[in-house]
Parts: C-alpha cells; structure tokens; sequence
C-alpha cells in the first residue's frame, strides 16, 4: 500500500483546478491519495473516487447515449465556481423525493465553501431543456463516518433541496431503492448512467450515457486495490462491476450517479458510483457503495 500514489477515489486527494483565462486555480485540497476532480485534466495515472476531482466529472466510456427521460429519477449535481462566475456539472444522483436527492458523499467533502444546485429533468447538459428544473441544494448529509481517505467507505450522501421538485411519471421520478443484500448477485448485469467523460482525459458527454457491465465478485475486486487501499478494502458496504476487457466503464463526472440491476424482475438502484482507476481499464473494476448496505442510514437521513 502506497499513500503517496495516486488517489482512489474520484476524489480522494481532492484537487480541484479550475481553469480559467488559460490558468489554472487551486480550489481545494485534501491530504490522502490523489484522486481528481478535474474537469479540465486528467492525466488518468491515479485511482479516481467515481469522479476523479480535479473538478474531473465521471464519464461513461465505451457506452451508449439514453434516450430523454430514460432514467427519469437520474439528476445532474453542479458546483458554482466564483472564478468562473458560473455552475459546473460535478456529480450525478438520484432523487428519493420531491426534496431529497442522493449521491456519493466525495461529490461533496471538501468543498463546504461552494454553492451546489441540482437539475433535474435535464438531458441534453448544454441546452436547458423544457422539463428542467433547478433546485438549489440548501443542506448536505455525508455518512458521518466517511473520512475522505482510504479505504474509501460510506461513500454516501444525501442533500435537501430548498424548494420541492414537480414530480411527473416519466419525466421526473422517484428512484426504486435496492433493500436485498443479495442482489445483484456476481456475474449479473448492472447499468451505470451519468454525463461523465467519454474516454480517459476526454470531454464530458452532452448527453447522459450508459453502460451494461458485469459484477465482479468482491474478493476478485480487492485484489487490484490492496496496492492503493490496501488488503480486505472491498467489504459489504460496496459492489463491483467491470469488462475483462478494456473499453467500457464509468469515468470522471458519473460519480455520485446511479448503478441499476433487474432485482426480481424490478430495475433498482444497487450502487453509487464511488471509485476506481483510470477509465474502462479491465484490470480495476469500478467499485460502488451499495445500497442495500445503507438501507437503514437513507431512512434515518432523508426525513
């Protein structure tokens, strides 16, 4: 296990730069492995928290674009930077209620000085669509025992919306929450959706992307981690998914976004984007917390 090496987290040594007038600013930092959230570089060396924060968004690689309001319960989440004088998009997530929205808690650890909002209904990130709306984001929940660091645990968060979302079937909707521990079962599909990067040190996709990926089983999953996170760091708290081969993954900017799986014939969430390293690279698979797990802490903290 090497401290000093790159993060694993799509933000776990939380470098945010953001670049403006050809320059780059340093927004925040956090001591541990360097994880980036930057939308602007990526030089892919490092483990990325699902988000990779260099002010770095997840992307999906190697997938394919949703059709509008295919996932109708997905939300983008934006951070406001001052130098910029304007919001970017940072996270995904999903909405609990007209209020609540859920997300990964490295979206949000660090960055205590800036302003979030949510856009739910949008589609295309670029145009504000007829269906959008946007919702400033007045109180942030991380798993209180989140730390930032490795191992990486409890990488859960919820945030309160200052006015109620317009809930409508089929374009803005409740998500349906994974309770069995049991699902999905290693081998099964899952889908990851967001507006990630498109490929490694690419640009953020237009449009919201997803991908089918296999679960891999947990013990399978630790071992390309012990370097980063060391030895047992996958336990019931996360969920793994990944290609044998490289070519298809979550990447910077879908952290904090939704992993569904068809749990007894219901598609449910079943994970949150969290970590991994580099984008599609077949030898980490990407690691999710898993619902299921959390069932207990979303109840206690949504009301």
């Amino acid at each position: 296990k090497t401290d000093t090496m790159g993060a694993v987290h799509f933000i776990l040594f939380l470098s945010v730069f953001a670049a403006t007038n050809g320059k780059s600013m340093k927004l925040a930092e956090t001591p541990g492995p360097r994880l980036t959230i930057n939308p602007f570089q990526d030089d892919g060396s490092s483990p990325r928290a699902a988000e990779e924060m260099d002010l770095q968004e997840t992307k999906i690689v190697g997938g394919v674009a949703m059709e509008e309001f295919e996932w109708p319960f997905m939300v983008m989440l934006e951070i406001f930077l001052p130098k910029l004088q304007g919001f970017m998009q940072m996270c995904g997530g999903t909405i609990l209620d007209e209020l609540t929205v859920l997300t990964a808690a490295h979206c949000l650890y660090g960055f205590e000085q800036f302003e979030y909002r949510v856009r739910a209904g949008v589609y295309n990130q670029s145009v504000e669509g007829r269906f959008e709306q946007r919702r400033n984001v007045t109180e942030r929940r991380l798993h209180l025992e989140y730390s930032g660091g490795s191992p990486y645990d409890n990488d859960i968060a919820i945030l309160k919306l200052g006015s109620p979302l317009q809930l409508e079937d089929g374009v803005t909707e409740k998500v349906q929450l994974n309770r069995d521990s049991a699902c999905p079962q290693d081998c099964a599909i899952c889908t990851v959706g967001g507006w990630g990067r498109t490929t490694e040190g690419g640009i953020p996709s237009e449009l919201p992307l997803k991908v089918d990926l296999p679960i891999v089983n947990s013990e399978e999953c630790d071992v390309p981690y012990v370097e980063f996170v060391g030895p047992n760091s996958i336990g019931p708290g996360k969920v793994c998914a990944g290609e044998e081969v490289d070519g298809e993954s979550a990447c910077q900017g879908d952290s904090g976004g939704p992993v569904m799986s068809n749990c007894n014939g219901v598609m449910e969430q079943v994970g949150i984007v969290s970590y991994g390293i580099g984008c599609a690279r077949a030898e980490y698979p990407n690691v999710y917390a898993r619902v299921s797990y959390y069932t207990d802490w979303i109840k206690d903290n949504r009301v």
